[in-house]
């Protein structure tokens, strides 16, 4: 009998102490929610010895950086570099008609329900299926489908519904590949430039201020935007939640508005181009919704 049970007991001892590993999080009063999500996924990733130390090095610099802004700042940027980077597609080529199935909703209401236990990749999925299905559903889609590859010159319109659907489309492109590791390394990639290119922006707005830059160099010991938690703390999120609706309408002007600390929810009935600058209090097990035409796309 033992021996039956000795390996279980073990493999429940390692799973437990498995789950209990230190990771950085964020202050939530200083640094958005979104950057959170991030960093708790990336660390809940398989990390090799070189990630590892890039993420300490990230840390590190983005908490010394972030001592030289303001708090609109540092919001603004690290917002904004955030959805820039987890949207912006590599590739700039349209899509084909063929590609507009609206079957990709199903596929991506399974991947979040799959992956539902894991805040960031729910928040990403539901926030992208909440657009979709209003692009899918209005005026503008009927008219591309229509027009595209015909020589009529498309409205100003259709080309932004165009220009957002191929955005979104390209962003969870991955998940029809039958390897479902395949879309979590893509992320996991779009993560570590997140972590980059939020780093390459504080120092370019320092670079710009005119205030005296204070050479400030953090440490583990001191750091003052992030701590280190065991990840078993941060499996339950609170039930006080505030996040303000996000999406592509979003991306170049992040609301400012009070600091959030949980995932945020999709609003069924509102507008993510519409939407305040309030942030609403939200259920945690709900995620954000869309916008309406993207006025910046055009711009890329």
């Amino acid at each position: 009998m033992i021996k039956i049970f000795l390996p279980l007991i073990l493999t429940i001892f390692i799973n437990i102490h498995a789950l209990a590993i230190d990771i950085y999080v964020s202050d939530k009063k200083k640094l958005p929610i979104e950057l959170d999500l991030i960093l708790t996924f990336y660390q809940t990733q398989t990390l090799s010895s070189e990630d590892k130390i890039f993420l300490d090095s990230s840390i590190l610099e983005i908490d010394s950086l972030a001592q030289n802004l303001t708090e609109e700042e540092i919001l603004f940027v690290t917002k904004t570099e955030i959805y820039k980077t987890l949207l912006l597609p590599k590739d700039s080529t349209p899509l084909p008609k063929n590609q507009y199935d609206q079957n990709i909703i199903k596929l991506l209401q399974k991947a979040s329900q799959t992956n539902k236990h894991d805040p960031f990749i729910s928040w990403f999925l539901n926030g992208i299926i909440l657009d979709l299905e209003k692009i899918f559903s209005s005026s503008a889609f009927k008219d591309l489908m229509l027009l595209k590859g015909t020589r009529t010159e498309l409205p100003i319109e259709v080309i932004k519904i165009e220009r957002r659907l191929d955005l979104l489309l390209k962003a969870v492109q991955s998940l029809k590949s039958s390897d479902q590791n395949v879309f979590r390394n893509e992320l996991k990639e779009k993560v570590t430039d997140c972590l980059k290119n939020i780093t390459t922006a504080f120092k370019l707005l320092i670079s710009k201020s005119k205030i005296e830059v204070k050479t400030i160099e953090s440490t583990l010991k001191n750091l003052k935007y992030f701590k280190i938690v065991k990840l078993e703390e941060q499996k339950t999120p609170s039930a006080n939640v505030k996040i303000p609706a996000k999406s592509v309408d979003q991306i170049l002007a992040p609301a400012l508005g009070p600091i959030p600390n949980s995932p945020p929810k999709p609003d069924q009935n509102a507008d993510w181009e519409n939407e305040s600058q309030k942030t609403p209090n939200i259920d945690p097990k709900t995620l954000p919704k869309p916008v309406e035409e993207s006025d910046w796309l055009p711009d890329f």
